[in-house]
Formats: structure tokens, C-alpha cells, sequence
């Protein structure tokens, strides 16, 4: 799998090879790939100092780890996946100040829950990670977080929106921030986590145990 290759391919990740798909602190996965990890600070100044995780997963487009987007059926078309459903509802001819105002966040509302409602093991591993913030570090100021720049992150906060849901928790994200209603980890040195080299089906089985452990094991 292509995870697997990107790891092999840099002497600092080969260690995680036979444990894919896991949690990677992201500072090693940046300085494998020789970025700053001033992006990374960034991030956690935005939230208060709360650590972050993120997931491959958790993604419309993927890049670097491998994860198979399961098709979508909403309101009686199928779709590929999710990014293909967000696109096809632009409107046509396309009106730049409607498609950015409310109606692009209604949509990939709609096509995130669409996913998760396709994949209980994405479900599963969504849980897993309450409460931590969840944060997307990528070169979009709305969907995500910009290194430089900052961001909305507003992918991250409609998934803690239904995360909360999910685990029975009032859901605030989408109108209060990324770090709403998150929590220190407790005794963890960590402060970025990123997972690596999804690929659905039961990788998530043993999400919610392998997180912690994980997390508190980080360098």
C-alpha cells in the first residue's frame, strides 16, 4: 500500500511499518519529510495549548496515507465518495457568494455524515478520539488549518460535531471552535498526533484502547 511505501521510503517512519495503520506523533512524521514543525505550533497556540489529533481517515482527499473512501448514497444517487457528493452539488452556473456563504458547510455536513453512516468502523475510530481537539493542518484556511495563516478548520469541527453526537456530548464545535468542549491529555507527552495509513474495513476495532496507549506513549 502506498502508506506503507511513503514510511519505508523515510529512515524515521520505518519503524511504524508493521504497525499500520497507527497514531504517528506529527512532529516525526514533518520532520521526516523535511517541513518545520513551526506549523504544528501554530496549531496548538490556536487551541490553548490542547493537543491534537487528526486521521487520514478523516480526510476527503488523500495525499500521503492510503484510505478507500466508501461511495455514498444521498437522496437516491450514488456517489464515489465524499469529495465527489461536495463537488457535485456546486451551483450551476456557479454562484461564488452563495456556494461560500452557509451552503458549502450544509453540504459537507451532509457528506460527512453520509461517510460515517457508511463505515461503522470509521464510526469506531471517530469515538476513539473524544476528547481530544481535532485538527486538520493543511494549506486551506477554511476546511482547515493553515500552517502560516490559520484557519477555520471547519472540517474537523462538523466531524466533533458528530463526535459529539456520537458519544452523547452536546454538539458546539461548528459554532464555538475547534477546541470546544475538549480536554487536556492527561499525563501524555504529546501535543500533535496524526494517524497514518488507514484503510478501513476493521482497522478500527481496537481504536479507542490503541489511542490512549499510544498517545501517552508518544516522544
Amino acid at each position: 500500500r502506498l502508506s506503507r511505501a511513503v514510511c519505508q521510503k523515510h529512515a524515521a517512519l520505518r519503524e511504524y511499518v508493521p504497525l499500520l495503520p497507527c497514531w504517528v506523533p506529527q512532529r516525526r512524521i514533518a520532520e521526516a519529510l523535511g517541513h518545520s514543525s513551526q506549523g504544528i505550533e501554530t496549531a496548538l497556540e490556536s487551541l490553548g495549548g490542547q493537543p491534537y489529533v487528526w486521521a487520514t481517515e478523516f480526510e476527503n482527499v488523500h495525499t500521503m496515507w492510503r484510505y478507500d473512501e466508501p461511495a455514498l448514497h444521498i437522496d437516491g444517487k450514488r456517489y464515489p465518495c465524499s469529495e465527489d457528493y461536495f463537488h457535485a452539488q456546486k451551483p450551476k452556473p456557479f454562484d461564488k457568494s452563495l456556494w461560500d456563504g452557509a451552503l458549502r458547510v450544509a453540504v459537507m455536513r451532509k457528506g460527512v455524515r453520509a461517510k460515517f453512516e457508511a463505515d461503522t468502523a470509521l464510526q469506531d475510530l471517530l469515538r476513539a478520539t473524544h476528547p481530544h481537539p481535532l485538527l486538520s493542518l493543511k494549506g486551506d484556511t477554511f476546511w482547515g488549518f493553515d500552517p502560516k495563516r490559520g484557519g477555520e478548520n471547519m472540517l474537523a469541527r462538523l466531524i466533533m460535531e458528530l463526535r459529539d453526537e456520537l458519544v452523547g456530548q452536546p454538539a458546539e464545535h461548528a459554532d464555538a471552535g475547534a477546541g470546544a468542549g475538549a480536554t487536556e491529555l492527561k499525563g501524555a507527552e504529546v501535543d500533535a498526533c496524526e494517524r497514518g495509513g488507514g484503510g478501513g474495513g476493521g482497522a478500527a476495532n481496537k481504536a479507542r484502547t490503541d489511542m490512549h496507549e499510544e498517545l501517552a506513549d508518544l516522544p
